[in-house]
């Protein structure tokens, strides 16, 4: 579905930031008089309102149950190209308000962009407001060792035994949305989309050492995930703990 638009992007071609193999996520709507900033629910899905780029000005991109895609030279390119449900509620918890509607509607109405080292503006509504999307940390080719569970409103962390093992409780991404993993000694597969979710498990007896158990059970009740300042959070039991991990090193 064709979508009227404009041609109007600052600071590329040519300019400060590129954007291809950039990936993006939706921080809110921002009015620019008052400078204030409106989440779009739901805040704890990783992968919604996103958007990755394969050229400098062409990207795809989440909203919440459909996929997009837009061309910032050619605004009049946006359209639609595959609709996964039939209407923008969160699969995870469809009773919960969503914005995905809002996202689809706002985006087919940019008139504008301005990108900066670490923030990408869309302005739409003459100018008055704009969808801000921050750069995030693309995840293939990166791991992550745990540091431990976190519960949410105390803030305690947890560290897991055993401690000493250096590749105990580790996610090695393929893809940004498929790890691979190790307990103790069982080998892990891991998707992350629409919400981590342990899929495959090799068969190893380690259930009883150190936190193990600890671990397979937050597996169990995973709701969903966050990436900031190079931190991954899954979050688990009602999202009130999370497993906390810390980038590795090449």
């Amino acid at each position: 579905m064709l979508l009227a638009g404009v041609s109007c992007i600052d600071n590329v071609p040519g300019g400060i930031v590129s954007l291809k193999g950039t990936k993006w996520k939706l921080a809110g709507a921002v009015n620019v008089e008052t400078g204030e900033l409106d989440e779009f629910e739901p805040t704890a899905c990783a992968e919604c309102f996103t958007l990755t780029f394969d050229t400098e000005y062409e990207a795809s991109g989440h909203s919440i149950s459909s996929n997009i895609r837009i061309n910032l030279l050619d605004l009049r390119k946006y359209n639609y190209i595959h609709y996964i449900h039939t209407s923008e509620t969160w699969i995870e918890d469809p009773s919960l308000p969503v914005d995905g509607e809002r996202f689809m509607v706002t985006m087919a109405f940019i008139e504008s962009s301005a990108v900066a080292s670490e923030e990408l503006k869309l302005f739409y509504n003459n100018k008055t407001e704009y969808l801000l999307f921050k750069r995030v940390i693309p995840l293939a080719g990166t791991q992550w060792k745990l540091a431990g569970a976190v519960n949410v409103e105390t803030g305690e962390l947890k560290e897991f035994e055993p401690k000493d093992c250096t590749e105990c409780f580790t996610l090695t991404f393929d893809s940004d949305y498929t790890a691979n993993g190790i307990s103790v000694y069982n080998y892990l597969k891991i998707h992350f989309w629409p919400k981590p979710a342990l899929i495959f498990m090799t068969e190893m007896g380690d259930n009883h050492i150190g936190d193990n158990q600890l671990y397979y059970d937050a597996w169990l009740t995973m709701n969903s995930y966050k990436i900031e300042n190079h931190e991954l959070k899954l979050f688990y039991n009602n999202n009130t703990e999370y497993l906390f991990y810390k980038p590795l090193q090449p």
